[in-house]
């Protein structure tokens, strides 16, 4: 239990190479503390999200079909297999990232500030989160693929991808992809700029 509640992956490698029990400990255990991390980061309606954001980063577009079938097809709660240390290490990069975009304010937005009181709920936290998790596990599938070698197969697995998820959670993703370009056109302008 102790591994489990340990603030970082770092904290973690450094206890578990303490001793070698320790590192006995923490191999018999892995699955419950990669799980226990991510419930302990993630609502849990973002859960599935996250765990599919960070896995999409090692399929390719010839691989979209698989990850469809492995990922987004699968009802209920993930086994304990798709919850590795490696997803739960990666979360709390891609968690940074993700409230980075979700906080951008937006300039192009007719609505420029989101929470009148100037925090949102933990609900619309989620949602932002969701989309977030949304736009990253596509941009990770589809980007740098060739859209005019195979267009009728390729727009079958955006489809397949996009169609897993209801009208309004796409909608809200498309909202929040504003914050993304928003996010990258100040990234590049600030290495651009003398």
């Amino acid at each position: 239990m102790v591994f489990a509640n340990m603030a970082t992956w770092k904290d973690f490698k450094a206890a578990a190479a303490t001793c070698r029990q320790a590192r006995a400990i923490s191999r018999q255990n892995e699955q419950f503390i990669a799980c226990t991390w991510i419930d302990n980061m993630l609502p849990p309606s973002v859960r599935k999200l996250g765990i599919m954001a960070v896995a999409s980063r090692m399929f390719d577009e010839d691989d979209v079909e698989e990850f469809i079938e492995k990922y987004i097809s699968h009802e209920g709660d993930y086994p304990y297999t798709y919850k590795s240390m490696e997803v739960a290490s990666a979360l709390p990069d891609l968690i940074e990232a993700a409230e980075t975009v979700m906080m951008t304010k937006l300039e192009r937005n007719p609505y420029p500030f989101r929470y009148p009181s100037g925090d949102s709920t933990p609900a619309e936290y989620a949602r932002e989160l969701r989309a977030c998790f949304m736009i990253e596990t596509a941009r990770n599938l589809f980007n740098g693929s060739e859209e005019d070698s195979d267009e009728e197969t390729f727009g079958e697995k955006k489809r397949a991808y996009w169609t897993a998820f209801s009208k309004v959670e796409v909608q809200a993703a498309r909202v929040m992809f504003d914050s993304y370009e928003q996010c990258l056109f100040k990234g590049v302008s600030q290495h651009i700029a003398p």
